[in-house]
């Protein structure tokens, strides 16, 4: 039995390399179901996306919101062989990526982050209000400024070096925490489902660790808390499965 293909070809698909905007902004939204994403300091305002063209995000700045959309392709990316009543059919998804970048100096009001499938890179700049939802990927945070955070990753790790954040939750489903080089000004709790929590050379008042299958480490000592330096501020760290290690 042979079977009629009724989509094209892998090889007909385009790859293409291309600057979306160069709009200023204040605020950013993306929204994304499988593309890779970096926002990272430069020159200036760009928004530049590598991968298949029918994957192109979708751009709309709107009052000083930049929202950066993955467009919806499922019928684009499911191959279909048929014969008489019978059917055959493959998801194939190609892997793109956006890449953000801001002024030095930039501050941005808010970042709202959606992620299905996807790794997310951040780099030098500042964020007053950060909320990330991500089902599967890692995000990856160095030399950032941020006030207000809300961070959910369902599987994937969180590497956060070199951030000064003020206060929020950052939540964990299957996944490591690392947080290093970094200061916290207020409370930042941390919790994780089945992972390690790893903190390592931080500016914080006092730490305060929770496992229910695990040990908690404080600098080399089993300790469920301690005072860190003089101020008032909190890192707290919970997992059920896992260790939490401060160094």
């Amino acid at each position: 039995m042979f079977f009629t293909k009724a989509k094209k070809d892998d090889d007909d698909i385009k790859t293409i390399d291309q600057v979306l905007s160069n709009d200023s902004f204040d605020a950013l939204r993306v929204d994304f179901k499988s593309l890779n994403l970096e926002v990272k300091a430069g020159n200036k305002f760009e928004i530049k996306y590598h991968g298949s063209e029918y994957k192109k995000p979708e751009i709309d700045e709107d009052d000083g919101v930049m929202n950066v959309k993955e467009p919806d392709v499922r019928d684009k990316e499911i191959k279909r062989w048929e014969k008489g009543f019978f059917k055959i059919e493959v998801h194939s998804s190609h892997d793109g990526e956006v890449t953000i970048t801001l002024p030095q100096e930039t501050e941005l009001e808010q970042f709202d982050l959606h992620m299905m499938s996807g790794n997310v890179r951040m780099k030098q700049f500042a964020i007053n209000d950060l909320q990330v939802e991500s089902m599967s990927g890692n995000l990856d945070g160095k030399t950032l400024k941020l006030g207000t955070i809300d961070i959910s990753v369902t599987s994937g790790n969180i590497n956060l070096d070199e951030v000064r954040a003020k206060a929020g939750e950052i939540s964990l489903t299957s996944g490591d925490f690392r947080l290093e080089n970094s200061r916290v000004s207020d409370k930042l709790e941390v919790s994780t489902v089945s992972g390690d929590n790893l903190v390592k050379n931080i500016q914080v008042g006092r730490c305060h660790l929770s496992t229910v299958s695990g040990n908690n480490r404080i600098f080399g000592k089993k300790s469920k808390e301690a005072e860190i330096s003089g101020n008032a501020s909190l890192l707290k760290m919970a997992t059920v499965s896992g260790d939490n290690t401060v160094e």
